[in-house]
């Protein structure tokens, strides 16, 4: 089949090079043979040895991770975020807060439900005593000029649920009267500040995941030890809500999902599915610990376009230990993407020295606490060190160092996510990179908006995205070794890991380097 096809597929990259203009051979691809997996191996078998206690946030195996790329930074000449910094300035410092939760519940009629086994909590969601409150539905939560869920409507005292997202009408928002999406579509921190503005005893957002996907979520939830928050106000306030699955908010409102549906279809009319104000009890009781961890930020500045920004992210903390003594190696999550960083850093640099540094600025963003609900990234989008206006896009790259099972006996592929989602240059781009450089198999399975693992919600690219920045998010899958003490360096397929880590970079030239800033053109 493949010589079958040959002259076909020469055509199309033919025309693919034509259009975006980039060579088969150039300062790119000899940059990017530097990149080896050598280097890549040495780095994951310093970030996931025995010393670094498995990068848990706020812990010493985090500070010292940190430390090693504060280190390679340094050394390889890249600019420090802020130069007066008293203490280090290549730290985006942050305070966390671990909440431990203790006995906690939801009572509706017959069934109760368990916290972070039915539903789970975000952020400072905490009813140390069990009260008995109305639960209501208030739509899509959101109060404007020329759209009101509220009107007519008290939630003083009471249980609030409130769909994520926002009205949309034949693909037209009734917020913006437009085809974009409004700052409420993504940001349910937004919709939980309002709601208890207008006296809400709690506030729970309905999730749009099938029941089985959301309770596969929590169960990650619990093995990724959830229940760590930013302890500081972002810009919507400081975050609290609990998160729960439609059909458990039709179950608790007594409803069933045609209603739902009629709700929706008729443009939006609350009372329809608010016939039942059925009476819930609720108790979450927990206990905060504070601490502090930093993002690592380092900068290879560009030369005519230095004030656009491109990001290339991976998070370089893990699950640390357990009972004190099991360390959980995060070998591929996220040492293979860490590495990779630092690879990419190295190689950019060397291109600057040289005189070839490229004309927009790179940021090497290593976030932290991307396992604890990805509160790193979370707290860089509500505290942008660059503007987010000028910010072009975001690589972000977690786990690319191992096979997957729907791959078993190949290991030419990446799972790309993302980059059609907000610019459809951004995805021509990529595949036309791919085409003339690297040839691997690039899988869009997850990439499907309906794939019930919503990895597009899932890892730090997601909190660009908020805020409209174009992301790529590359991934080789999910293996038996997640999140298990298992996941160690011995087990990376290194020579895969520098092809994926090659496309990576050469992506991120071509954005850095060429005339036009890539377009915004779709909608979330």
């Amino acid at each position: 089949m493949r010589s079958a096809t040959l002259f076909f597929v020469v055509l199309i990259q033919s025309t693919l090079f034509a259009q975006a203009q980039i060579p088969l051979k150039d300062d790119a691809s000899n940059y990017a043979q530097n990149i080896t997996a050598q280097q890549l191996k040495q780095h994951v078998y310093i970030l996931a040895s025995d010393s670094m206690e498995g990068r848990e946030t706020g812990k010493d195996g985090q500070y010292k991770a940190a430390a090693y790329l504060i280190q390679q930074f340094k050394e390889m000449g890249l600019k420090p975020i802020n130069k007066e910094s008293k203490g280090n300035g290549y730290f985006q410092n942050l305070n966390i807060e671990k909440i431990s939760w203790k006995s906690s519940y939801l009572i509706a009629g017959n069934d109760t439900l368990k916290l972070f086994k039915h539903f789970y909590a975000k952020g400072e969601a905490i009813i140390p005593q069990e009260i008995a409150i109305t639960a209501v539905f208030a739509g899509y939560g959101i109060d404007t000029t020329n759209y009101n869920d509220y009107k007519s409507m008290q939630v003083s005292g009471k249980a609030v649920f409130i769909l994520q997202g926002e009205p949309v009408v034949d693909n037209i928002s009734l917020i913006t009267g437009t085809t974009k999406r409004s700052s409420w579509s993504a940001n349910w921190q937004k919709k939980a500040v309002l709601a208890y503005a207008k006296g809400a005893a709690a506030v729970f957002i309905v999730s749009p995941l099938k029941q089985d996907a959301f309770i596969n979520g929590i169960k990650r939830l619990r093995e990724t030890r959830n229940g760590f928050s930013l302890g500081l106000e972002t810009e919507f306030g400081l975050e609290k809500a609990f998160f729960i699955s439609e059909q458990q908010m039709l179950n608790i409102l007594q409803a069933d999902s045609a209603r739902l549906v009629r709700w929706k279809s008729d443009r939006f009319a609350p009372k329809q599915l608010r016939a039942n104000t059925p009476t819930i009890r609720l108790r979450v009781q927990a206990q905060i610990e504070k601490s502090e961890t930093q993002n690592v930020l380092g900068v290879v500045e560009g030369t005519d376009l230095k004030n656009e920004y491109i990001f290339v992210s991976a998070h370089y903390d893990h699950l640390g230990k357990k009972n004190d003594s099991t360390i959980y190696y995060g070998a591929d999550d996220d040492g293979s993407g860490t590495a990779a960083l630092l690879t990419m850093a190295k190689a950019f640099m060397q291109a600057k020295n040289e005189g070839k540094g490229p004309r927009r600025s790179i940021v090497f963003t290593a976030f932290t606490g991307e396992e604890m609900g990805l509160l790193g990234s979370s707290y860089y989008a509500a505290h942008p060190v660059f503007p987010a206006n000028q910010s072009v896009v975001d690589l972000n790259i977690d786990m690319i160092g191992r096979i997957d099972t729907l791959h078993r006996g190949d290991s030419n592929y990446v799972y790309l996510i993302g980059s059609n989602r907000l610019s459809k240059e951004l995805h021509q781009v990529s595949e036309e990179v791919n085409a003339v450089h690297t040839n691997l198999s690039l899988d869009y399975t997850y990439n499907d908006p309906k794939d019930p693992n919503q990895l597009y919600y899932r890892s730090d690219h997601y909190n660009f995205a908020k805020l409209g920045i174009p992301v790529i998010f590359y991934f080789t899958g999910l293996h038996e070794d997640y999140h298990q003490v298992t996941d160690t360096p011995d087990k990376l397929l290194y020579n895969k890991t520098a092809t994926i880590t090659k496309l990576v970079f050469l992506t991120a030239w071509q954005l850095a380097n060429q005339d036009h800033r890539i377009q915004v053109d779709v909608k979330q």
